[in-house]
């Protein structure tokens, strides 16, 4: 039995299983050699089609004066005026999606934040009975952001002024006396708690720090998606070797180099990569983390091993905002398709490279588009189609030993017919060499010189790098979008 009659009879068979757990157990007993992320798609897939049946009329959008299969549209949904009705057409989904305008509106009013408290969608989720994957292509196809205004397009061109002036009016006013009644509550439990003492001395200026001003650190620009659907493929991107808290100075390196350039570089050539892949199916992400993500690793400015280094910012500075950054960088990519996070500590960073695993575990620990490893080895692992993908920093065993090691490592059958791919950073550029039939890809790195490789002379392109793995063909295409 296939993967895909294996995956209708468990979720027809266990309705009230949890995603996590059906993927689970199918795994342990189906004889199938896929990855877990994929069966977790496949089944929230499933339930989200199963879920929708008794929700969805296939024949309510047939009512009106248009049937949906006359519409000409140039968008992923319609609004039916005469119905009140939004019709989406969404990949995943073999028939169109219709949900009311006082549906769209309740989601809208509750995702957005202008009253400074916006549902999560987790808590969007729950209480419209949505699955997660179904809400968040839908708030895609309408192009919402927690900034958004509360009313939707439609409204806005047929409403009054005064009309949605009272209203915001009503609901603020509703807004401040919920909170007022919630912070009373919370200060008298806190009084009577025995964590006060540690919660207001240790916890409080750590979270503070963060949520103050929590929706401006992890916002990112929304991407004007545009996809194609050329195939099936995994997209191999991070930012190897970003050395987050380098400091370089222009007149001793020839470049300036400080967290403030970093941050920008990340965020331009993310987007610039993004808008060449969205042209093909994207069915994931594979994320490296770490390898030199972080500069330093220690109170003192320096390496993993002791070495220092010259720094823009303080241990914690780097940390907190480093980590931030990554997640804005991992919501850039949720914007097309999953994310599968995986860690590849470096020479300058192995501490931190995991402080960044566990706290990229915490942020995403509710969200089903996100997976990050459990593996803290040094040599990762992962298979897409018929390739078995290796990622490693590149400081460490030699590049003759990759293909032996991924042999007894992995855990993968290898067989003729199975690609075999290695990627490694630490040298700052771009060189891909074939080592007994297998591919090493090093990638390059967005980094500037500091004093250190001035000094020795070294230089290289400056860049960020992904590549496309077809799920049958392994690597077809990779992109670079250099420093310029």
């Amino acid at each position: 039995m296939d993967l895909e009659h294996i995956v209708k009879k468990y979720v027809s068979e266990n309705p009230g299983q949890s995603i996590r757990s059906l993927a689970k157990e199918i795994l342990e007993n189906s004889n199938v050699e896929v990855s877990f992320s994929t069966v977790r798609r496949r089944v929230r897939d499933e339930k989200s089609n199963t879920d929708l049946e008794t929700e969805v009329d296939s024949s309510t959008p047939m009512q009106g004066t248009t049937p949906i299969k006359d519409l000409e549209y140039s968008k992923n949904y319609v609004y039916q005026e005469d119905l009140d009705s939004y019709v989406f057409f969404l990949s995943g989904y073999n028939k169109p999606i219709t949900l009311s305008g006082d549906k769209i509106r309740s989601l809208k009013r509750r995702y957005s934040n202008w009253d400074g408290n916006p549902d999560s969608i987790n808590q969007i989720c729950r209480a419209f009975q949505l699955p997660r994957s179904l809400f968040s292509k839908i708030r895609r196809a309408l192009g919402w952001t927690h900034d958004s205004e509360p009313f939707t397009d439609e409204e806005i061109l047929g409403r009054s002024e005064d009309g949605m002036i009272d209203e915001l009016l009503q609901g603020k006013k509703f807004v401040i006396e919920q909170s007022y009644e919630k912070k009373k509550l919370a200060q008298t439990n806190k009084d009577a708690d025995k964590w006060l003492k540690f919660q207001m001395g240790v916890l409080n200026p750590f979270f503070d720090y963060f949520e103050q001003d929590r929706e401006e650190i992890t916002s990112v620009e929304r991407l004007n998606l545009n996809n194609s659907n050329v195939g099936e493929y995994a997209c191999v991107i991070s930012p190897f070797d970003f050395h987050f808290g380098k400091y370089a100075w222009d007149s001793e390196t020839g470049n300036t180099y400080n967290r403030e350039i970093a941050q920008d570089l990340l965020m331009k050539h993310t987007k610039d990569l993004l808008e060449d892949v969205q042209h093909y199916n994207i069915e994931k992400f594979i994320v490296p983390v770490g390898s030199d993500y972080f500069h330093i690793d220690t109170m003192h400015g320096s390496t993993t091993k002791g070495t220092p280094q010259d720094t823009d910012g303080t241990l914690t500075q780097i940390m907190f905002e480093g980590s931030y950054l990554m997640v804005k960088f991992i919501d850039m990519l949720r914007q097309i398709a999953d994310v599968e996070i995986m860690v590849a500590p470096g020479n300058h960073d192995m501490v931190l490279s995991y402080s960044l695993l566990l706290f990229l575990q915490g942020y995403y620990r509710h969200t089903d588009d996100v997976s990050v490893t459990q593996t803290l080895t040094l040599r990762q692992y992962t298979k897409y189609g018929n390739t078995v993908i290796g990622i490693t920093h590149g400081d460490g065993a030699k590049s003759k030993d990759l293909p032996g090691l991924m042999v007894n490592e992995s855990g993968y059958p290898i067989t003729k017919d199975v690609n075999r791919i290695w990627f490694t950073g630490h040298l700052h550029s771009e060189k891909v060499v074939e080592v007994q039939h297998v591919k090493l890809y090093q990638m390059p790195s967005l980094a500037g010189k500091d004093r250190w490789h001035a000094a020795k002379g070294y230089t290289s392109i400056r860049g960020m790098a992904t590549y496309l793995i077809c799920k049958q063909r392994g690597v077809r295409h990779n992109i670079i979008s250099n420093v310029i």
